[in-house]
């Protein structure tokens, strides 16, 4: 398979999840087709959806009379985890999903994760580069798979001598999702990949046929909070 992700700018957006945001923040059109991942008793189910939005009163930005911000929903009485669009060979019906029963990435932490006859990990270790700012070390966020690792992204992280390390910023990146969104038999991931106590940053890390690495970043949604 040939892959190939799309973004249309101010016309769609790749990945969204149900909840208030600045007005900004949502560029897709309402009515706009995405795929939604809806949570079951047992598993997850896949099934299109159009997109639904509504103005609120921004309590950042709006005076009372105001109405900028904008709540994401979709059409029907339930709501999904998340949306994706852009991607190909999605089709409907149940997915194959992992209970996750530590979702914080903590520092000096390993999440399992697993998934058929392993247990994949999300860890984090010491980057060789160093920061240009005093008492800030560099780590990276690690995803093994088996016998590959991948580094998903680099955060910087306060570290005093005689004093545990701790994210700066005070973000915490946290795994929202994981299962096999592309039913290729191999695990996606979901991860909130914030680098500030104020900002979230859902980012779909999807499985390739042929590729060099476990997954790949393909779409992500960067919001500051209400």
């Amino acid at each position: 398979m040939t892959f190939s992700l799309i973004f249309m700018g101010l016309l769609s957006q790749n990945l969204l999840l149900p909840g208030i945001y600045h007005g900004e923040e949502i560029t897709s059109p309402p009515g706009s087709t995405y795929w939604a991942v809806f949570s079951g008793p047992e598993t997850d189910h896949l099934e299109q959806t159009q997109l639904v939005l509504k103005a609120y009163n921004d309590p950042i930005f709006d005076s009372e009379n105001e109405a900028t911000g904008k709540a994401v929903s979709v059409i029907g009485p339930h709501q999904p985890l998340f949306m994706v669009t852009g991607i190909p060979d999605l089709k409907p019906g149940p997915l194959q999903r992992v209970a996750i029963q530590e979702s914080s990435i903590l520092l000096g932490k390993k999440i399992e994760i697993p998934w058929k006859d392993e247990t994949h990990l999300l860890m984090w270790q010491k980057s060789s580069g160093k920061s240009e700012y005093p008492n800030i070390a560099n780590y990276d966020l690690v995803y093994v798979a088996g016998k590959q690792q991948q580094i998903l992204g680099q955060f910087e992280v306060y570290a005093p001598d005689g004093q545990d390390p701790m994210l700066a910023s005070e973000g915490q990146p946290t795994l929202i999702w994981a299962g096999d969104l592309n039913r290729d038999g191999n695990l996606d991931l979901l991860i909130d990949m914030t680098d500030h106590y104020n900002v979230s940053e859902p980012t779909l890390f999807l499985s390739l046929a042929n590729a060099s690495t476990p997954v790949k970043k393909v779409c992500w949604f960067r919001t500051t909070g209400c």
